[in-house]
């Protein structure tokens, strides 16, 4: 585990802030940010991969957060100023902790699901593209 001190809003907090109001950035890296006791619960019970644990540096956690960032979820945690922290959250009351989650890669079973009809997903693309190409013309 790697615990990065941020005091001011340096590129590394910049990229942090840029997953919390940009879906393009977050589907470009592949993460977003969880907030809150219960969706952090659920993805640890999950097993979601998380890439960083993101906390407010001299405030006072509860046993949960402190038994969160020991376990080892994650191999990086952001340890914030105060500030940051707030910035960083959505919330008027900011939690204790901010999770860095994975967007795990597509499998290609899971696009064949999202077919209609069960068609395969080259014919899947071909129909797309036919359909795209009547509405545009």
């Amino acid at each position: 585990m790697h615990t990065i001190n941020i005091q001011r809003a340096n590129a590394t907090f910049q990229q942090l802030e840029v997953l919390r109001r940009n879906r393009e950035k977050r589907h470009r890296q592949r993460a977003f940010l969880v907030e809150g006791v219960r969706p952090i619960k659920k993805l640890i019970a999950s097993n979601w991969p998380l890439q960083a644990m993101i906390y407010a540096q001299q405030r006072p956690l509860s046993d949960w957060a402190r038994t969160v960032l020991a376990s080892r979820h994650a191999p990086t945690h952001y340890a914030l100023a105060p500030e940051l922290f707030a910035q960083l959250s959505t919330k008027n009351e900011p939690g204790e902790l901010i999770a860095l989650a994975e967007i795990p890669p597509d499998q290609l079973e899971d696009v064949y699901k999202r077919q209609p009809c069960g068609l395969s997903v080259r014919a899947y693309l071909a129909c797309s593209q036919l359909a795209f190409s009547q509405r545009h013309s």
